[in-house]
């Protein structure tokens, strides 16, 4: 093993968009709860935590994969490695080649500063690596977090390993849905699929968070890919039933396969279906809520901008005029965000 070097973290915006940890649930929420008895979480004190989490991740990582996996030069590549905050914990425990790739050129960069001794890819894929190739590919992030596509990560995954390589990641499932889930709305395993909530949710606060069922991974990873252990829960928390879940497979053997192949929806399979539908409903019922607390907020500063702009007022009015035009425009997109919700809906009964 490589000697472990002092532990640092990215600025904090980066690390945040990576992997939320700070203000993401009132302390009274199950989020909070399940984080403090955790025992690697502080909300005093960031930088402590940031460290505490990546080597939980890690762990989970060495302990999930089996252990004639970890040998002297092996390669191992790390798929959407952000800034490199859990990067570093694994250059200085993985034992052979490491190579990573994250698609934010700035976030690449602080990667590079983190864990010089592995390689760092940036920009779209495919990477510049060959065909069968890596050992282990580890997603940690992902596949449960942000924007980049199920399908093109795993067809990547599946062409730069070996067959018989092993594939881990890092998975939203029951325990992140206890979190993260419309209040009041149950894990449904069937209904779920590979299902995105947060399409609204900004990259500085982690992006979009997507679930995924079970059967849906046997159905899509299983076409390149033989399962080998699944967690739903359980990722870094100290009870089982906590957070996010985890799991392992291995590279069949074969050609490698495109992006499609993963993707393609098997029409007479009514699981496919039925999580289409539920995928609209809940898009349209998180995009009217959004709607309304932006209304609500708009309806306000407009009430404060009328006050400004009466007779007399302090701020007089070119500077008012202006606002209430961006009011104006900003209430217009969101009448138009709603007539498309609404037609998308309709569409699809």
């Amino acid at each position: 093993m490589r000697p472990r070097r002092t532990g640092r973290t990215p600025v904090p915006a980066l690390a945040e968009a990576w992997w939320p940890l700070q203000d993401v649930a009132p302390t009274g929420s199950r989020w909070y709860a399940d984080h403090v008895s955790a025992g690697w979480w502080d909300p005093a004190d960031p930088h402590r935590t940031r460290l505490r989490h990546a080597a939980a991740l890690v762990d989970e990582l060495l302990a999930s994969l089996p252990q004639a996996a970890i040998a002297d030069g092996a390669t191992l590549v790390e798929l959407g490695c952000g800034p490199g905050t859990a990067l570093q914990e694994l250059a200085a425990r993985w034992p052979g080649v490491l190579h990573a790739w994250e698609p934010e050129a700035d976030a690449a960069t602080v990667a590079r500063t983190l864990a010089p001794d592995a390689t760092i890819h940036d920009g779209a894929l495919p990477l510049p690596l060959a065909d069968a190739s890596a050992d282990v590919v580890w997603i940690p992030r992902a596949l449960a977090r942000g924007t980049a596509g199920w399908a093109p990560l795993l067809a990547e995954a599946h062409r730069v390993l070996r067959p018989g390589g092993l594939l881990a990641a890092v998975l939203a499932g029951p325990g992140a849905w206890a979190w993260h889930g419309p209040a009041g709305e149950a894990w449904d395993e069937e209904g779920t699929g590979l299902l995105v909530l947060g399409f609204d949710r900004p990259d500085a606060q982690g992006g979009p968070l997507r679930f995924v069922s079970r059967w849906w991974l046997d159905v899509h990873a299983g076409r390149g890919f033989d399962a080998v252990s699944f967690r739903p829960t359980g990722v870094t928390m100290v009870h089982p039933d906590q957070g996010f879940g985890f799991g392992v497979w291995r590279r069949a053997a074969g050609d490698p396969l495109a992006a499609d192949a993963f993707a393609e929806v098997a029409p007479q399979d009514r699981r496919e279906g039925r999580a289409f539908h539920r995928q609209l409903a809940l898009a349209d019922a998180e995009a009217r809520a959004n709607a309304d607390h932006r209304t609500a907020a708009l309806a306000a500063t407009a009430d404060r901008a009328a006050a400004l702009s009466a007779p007399g007022a302090v701020d007089d009015q070119p500077p008012v005029r202006a606002a209430l035009r961006e009011i104006a425009a900003l209430e217009a997109e969101i009448d138009r965000r709603r007539r498309e919700a609404d037609a998308d809906a309709t569409a699809a009964r």
